[in-house]
C-alpha cells in the first residue's frame, strides 16, 4: 500500500514538472524559430510565440526585404502537424525547419500582407487570407 503511494506521489510530481515546463520550452522555441528567421539579415519578425498543447505559431510583423519586399502583420498556423512518413524516415521538426520541408496545418491565417517588387514596378497586398487544411509534401527546394 505504501509503495503504491510513493509510486503516485512520483508520477504526480513529475507530471506536474512536465507541465510547469511546457511555458520555459514554449519560450524556447519561439526564440530558436526567431533567431532562425532573422539568421540571414534580410527578415525580420517583432515577436514569435508557440503553443505546443495548441500546436500552434504565430509571428507578428514578419518583413522580408530580399529581392521583393515582403511585410506580414500576422502569420498564424494552427493544428500544425508532422508526417509519420518523415518520422519513420529519421526526420524530425525539432531539427528546424527548412525550405522544401513539409507543412501541414488545420488552418493557417495571414493579415495585412504586402508585396513590392520594385525591379519588376509591381505590388499586391491583401488585409486577410484564411487556407483550411493545408498539407505542402516534401520537395527539392533547389
Amino acid at each position: 500500500m505504501r509503495k503504491g503511494l510513493v509510486a503516485l506521489a512520483v508520477v504526480v510530481v513529475l507530471a506536474g514538472a512536465a507541465i510547469a515546463a511546457v511555458p520555459v520550452l514554449e519560450r524556447h522555441a519561439a526564440a530558436e524559430i526567431k533567431r532562425q528567421i532573422e539568421q540571414d539579415g534580410t527578415t525580420s519578425v517583432d515577436e514569435v510565440s508557440v503553443g505546443l498543447f495548441e500546436r500552434k505559431i504565430k509571428l507578428l510583423n514578419l518583413r522580408s526585404r530580399a529581392e521583393a519586399e515582403v511585410s506580414v502583420g500576422r502569420w498564424e498556423a494552427s493544428g500544425l502537424a508532422w508526417p509519420l512518413s518523415e518520422l519513420l524516415s529519421g526526420r524530425a521538426p525539432l531539427a528546424g525547419w527548412r525550405w522544401g520541408d513539409p507543412l501541414q496545418a488545420r488552418r493557417i491565417e495571414l493579415e495585412a500582407v504586402s508585396i513590392v517588387d520594385r525591379a519588376a514596378g509591381s505590388d499586391a497586398s491583401m488585409d486577410f487570407l484564411a487556407i483550411d487544411d493545408f498539407s505542402l509534401a516534401r520537395y527539392d527546394a533547389a
